[in-house]
């Protein structure tokens, strides 16, 4: 391997690196809530489309966290992302993380999660992150993220 394959490799291990503590940085702000801290991750004109909402730019980024993503998290739940799968092309990147949320008990979510009654809530869920990154003025920011849940205990009855 000559000098420029080798600085070509060691350039994109250092971003995929610099992308799991984004990524980390992302999961560790969210609970307890520090939305200002969850919002310096996303790209000028990012778009996250969660449960809670679809939004484009930074400042609907901003209402959807601090609105309706405010009234879910209690701040005592707790995430993990495990199992990164990431991918970089120069300035851009995708991943894909296994999400984990452990949901504190007892206590009732003020907004209905669509997939489930108003008054039902799990002790767990779990769902894959699908991520689109970029590089932004020399920093890797999230410039898509979506993520639905895929599964959830216990088990509502009338879903299944």
């Amino acid at each position: 391997m000559n000098l420029e394959a080798m600085e070509k490799r060691l350039r994109m291990l250092e971003d995929i690196e610099e992308i799991k503590q984004l990524n980390e940085f992302y999961v560790e702000h969210i609970n307890p809530p520090e939305w200002k801290y969850v919002e310096q991750c996303f790209s000028q004109d990012a778009i996250l489309d969660v449960y809670a909402g679809n939004v484009k730019g930074k400042e609907e980024i901003h209402k959807l966290l601090t609105k309706d993503i405010n009234r879910i998290h209690s701040g005592v739940d707790e995430y993990f992302v495990v199992h990164p799968h990431i991918s970089v092309s120069g300035d851009k990147a995708t991943g894909r993380w296994l999400l984990v949320e452990l949901i504190a008990k007892p206590r009732k979510y003020s907004f209905k999660l669509p997939f489930l009654p108003a008054d039902y809530v799990p002790d767990w869920m779990t769902g894959f992150q699908d991520v689109e990154y970029i590089r932004e003025d020399g920093k890797w920011k999230i410039s898509r993220m979506h993520w639905r849940v895929g599964h959830f205990s216990p088990v509502y009855e009338k879903v299944l």
